[in-house]
């Protein structure tokens, strides 16, 4: 069992102990004695305490009753609901003055003053914001105006509600709280606002009142105090001699004294009644005063007389612990003075003195070895240090692991890729893993002991690392630890992507030469007979129109063989000025059967003015024509619709090409444009046409980018400068005076003019 004094010197423990329990002999009988008596004189005070303030509830109740119900009453004068329904309708913005002086009137003459203690009026709205107040000064609202129903002491129901008390400022000379009602309207259906006075407590409680009902619990006795308690917890004395003080802003706990307290009717309210206790309890005080002073004497008495065995039998032992804790803290001389007694204390400090002589000798052999480890420590030291500058200099990431995924240690490299994994949001224990062979990830595969050392190809946001593990013994258990060595290969992959690359456009543009050679002659052959077929031909036939469209796009085909031979030097481009809806009509008959064989619309839409563009009208089409094969073939058997718009800034021309496909992927936004990177099925793109398409426009000082892309609705857009002037005029075999939107009908290019008459948009 623990020792109840432990912590007190034992110098003191005897005498300390001998005193309490003359204190204890001594002092019980009074206390208990002294105890019962004043549970008496207590228990009668609280009797006629608990009386008086039954009576104070029920006049206190009958007070907040008849507020309640006058409050009640005011709020459901017809006039005050019109006028306060007719402000709040129209919002606290926009308040018609007339109205609102209507109603201040009529509260501060024909209302408060039927009531002495009511100090003013206001109207709130539902939100309990103040819209008006009968006088000036009205307090700052800090009530919620929630309003409840409830019952009355008398059984009947009332919804005023009860605010803490205000306490008297410069602008008010009392002490007040505000009363709340709700305000309905005239057919009763809704409630339309909040009612609400200013009581004036000082009046509203002052004698004749509540006051009277209190007085001395004993004719010759201590007075009585009255206060009444808000919801906040503030006190408010009422009546009474010695009750005029102000009111208290909290109540901590229960003052001192006897006291009872009753909650009121109201809810938050309470009043209590408290009377000092010290001048109640004055003549037992005096007569336990007489019993404390006794209790000191025998405590005097009682050190005077235990002076010799503190002397003779604690200063010894005083003396070993003092020489205990000089040897804790290293001092072995230390040694316990020769009592010169032959009782227990003297053989106690004589083994000490002996104790303390062996503690030197072996303190001192203990010191030799210790320097001699510190030499072993040293030359350790300087191995491990440079072993560690070796790993901390290493540009590859090195962390050993255990089999179990716990890293042990790491080089800031190692601890770099760590950090990233963990940034990336990706589980060192559940890695993805190149080989294929593990359900766990790469570190499970990396960890394994019964498998030669491997490598992994880990791939963490946009960067790639190679991991290679190296047990460091035979153990196959959780606690086996690996190696980890990890090096970023991204570069060196880039640098091979890009070598395949470049072996790619080598071998394309060999296969161009080959192509361009084999396909010229053909071409030259198409381009000089259509050129004959259409000088042959007479001005109105309509084969005339179709052998223009030969020569123009052979013409096209054999500019783009030339610009795939040239690809390493892009051309410059043949600048002339260029009509922009002409340009769609024509990529419109050009891909007139491959649009007809995979949508069911084709749509041209373009404002009735003339667009035009300076540029190459070759290299421009082909862009078109590109964009409009790449929505057909990329949008697969979910493709209904492909719409082709123009429109002008005041620098520029933007052309629109959208489908209702499935759109590009997020992850391959980026990728689009690269040359040779292709999302159609094999054999139905080549990967260049986003790419060119991109550098055509770019060589004119414009560009291409990709606006909207996701299921349903894909949207590329050109956008190129533009030299020249919009104008409303158009040539004369095109009769559009407003905007137009195209179909696709027999084959040809129409556009729908207001009025439903198809007008030939060739031009």
């Amino acid at each position: 069992m623990r020792d109840p004094l432990h912590w007190v010197p034992i110098k003191y423990k005897l005498p300390l102990t001998v005193s309490v329990l003359y204190v204890l002999a001594f002092g019980i009988g009074g206390y208990l004695v002294m105890t019962d008596t004043t549970n008496v004189i207590a228990g009668r005070i609280q009797g006629q305490l608990e009386t008086r303030a039954l009576l104070a509830k029920q006049t206190l109740d009958a007070r907040f009753d008849l507020a309640a119900r006058r409050v009640e009453d005011f709020a459901s004068d017809g006039f005050i609901r019109v006028q306060t329904e007719a402000l709040i309708s129209k919002g606290l913005e926009v308040i018609v003055e007339d109205t609102k002086s209507r109603l201040i009137r009529h509260l501060d003459v024909n209302k408060l003053p039927l009531v002495p203690f009511f100090a003013n009026a206001a109207i709130l709205d539902t939100d309990g914001r103040l819209v008006l107040a009968a006088r000036e000064s009205y307090p700052r609202l800090e009530q919620p105006y929630l309003v409840k129903p409830r019952t009355t002491p008398t059984g009947a129901s009332s919804t005023a509600a009860f605010g803490a008390i205000l306490p008297a400022n410069e602008s008010r000379s009392f002490r007040a709280c505000t009363v709340t009602t709700r305000i309905v309207s005239l057919e009763g259906t809704q409630a339309i606002g909040y009612f609400q006075i200013l009581l004036n407590v000082d009046r509203w409680l002052e004698n004749p009142g509540v006051g009277t009902l209190i007085g001395s619990a004993e004719p010759a006795g201590p007075p009585i105090r009255l206060r009444l308690h808000d919801p906040k917890g503030r006190a408010l004395p009422i009546g009474g001699e010695g009750n005029e003080g102000v009111l208290a802003t909290s109540f901590g706990g229960n003052p001192p004294g006897i006291r009872h307290e009753l909650a009121l009717a109201v809810p938050g309210w309470k009043v209590d009644l408290v009377t000092d206790r010290a001048a109640a309890m004055a003549p037992l005080d005096s007569l336990i005063l007489r019993f404390i002073l006794i209790g000191i004497v025998l405590v005097l008495v009682n050190l005077a007389v235990l002076f010799f065995p503190a002397r003779f039998l604690i200063k010894p032992l005083l003396q070993l612990r003092n020489a205990a804790h000089a040897m804790t803290a290293g001092d072995e001389t230390v040694r316990v003075p020769d009592t010169r007694s032959n009782d227990e204390i003297g053989d106690l400090s004589r083994a000490f003195n002996v104790m303390a002589r062996a503690v030197e000798e072996r303190a001192q052999r203990l010191k030799d070895s210790a320097q001699e480890l510190a030499a072993q420590k040293t030359l350790i030291r300087l191995e491990r240090d440079r072993l560690e500058g070796v790993i901390r200099s290493m540009q590859d990431g090195l962390f050993i692991m255990s089999s179990a995924g716990e890293v042990t240690f790491s080089n800031a490299a190692g601890h770099t890729l760590i950090e990233r994994l963990a940034a990336a949001g990706v589980s060192r224990e559940r890695l993805l893993c190149s080989h294929g062979d593990s359900g766990g990830g790469c570190v499970e595969c990396l960890a394994r002991r019964n498998i030669a050392p491997g490598s992994c190809m880990v791939k963490i946001d946009d960067r790639v690392y190679e991991i290679r593990v190296t047990p460091l013994s035979e153990r196959t258990d959780a606690s086996a630890e690996g190696v980890y060595v990890s090096r970023d290969v991204t570069e060196r992959l880039k640098q091979v992507e890009q070598q395949a690359h470049q072996e790619r456009i080598h071998v394309v543009g060999e296969l161009a030469a080959v192509v361009a050679h084999e396909v010229n002659n053909p071409l030259a052959a198409i381009v000089m007979f259509s050129q004959m077929l259409v000088k042959a031909l007479e001005e109105d036939s309509e084969l005339k129109k179709h052998a223009d469209v030969i020569l123009r796009n052979a013409d096209a085909c054999r500019r783009t063989i030339s610009n795939l031979l040239e690809m390493s030097a892009f051309p410059a481009p043949e600048i002339s000025e260029v009509d922009a809806l002409d340009l769609l009509i024509d990529v419109g008959d050009f891909l007139r059967p491959l649009i007809q064989r995979k949508t069911r619309r084709f749509e041209i839409e373009a404002p009735e003015e003339r667009i035009l563009l300076r540029g190459d009208e070759i290299q421009i089409r082909q862009v078109l024509v590109n964009l409009v094969m790449n929505a057909v073939q990329a949008g697969g058997d979910s493709l209904q619709s492909v719409v082709v718009r123009a429109r002008q800034t005041e620098s520029s021309v933007v052309i629109e090409v959208e489908d209702d496909g499935p759109g590009v992927p997020d992850e391959l936004r980026d990728r689009i444009f690269e040359p040779f990177f292709s999302t159609k099925r094999p054999g139905a793109g080549t990967g260049l046409g986003l790419s060119t398409s991109r550098r055509v426009a770019e060589s004119h000082g414009g560009r291409l980018v990709l606006e909207v892309s996701k299921p349903g609705l894909t949207i590329f857009a050109v956008e190129l400068p533009r030299d020249g002037t919009p104008t409303s005029t158009v040539k004369s075999n095109a009769s559009v005076v407003a905007p137009f939107h195209s179909l696709s009908r027999g084959g040809q290019t129409t556009a729908r003019v207001p009025g439903g008459t198809d007008v030939d948009t060739r031009r």
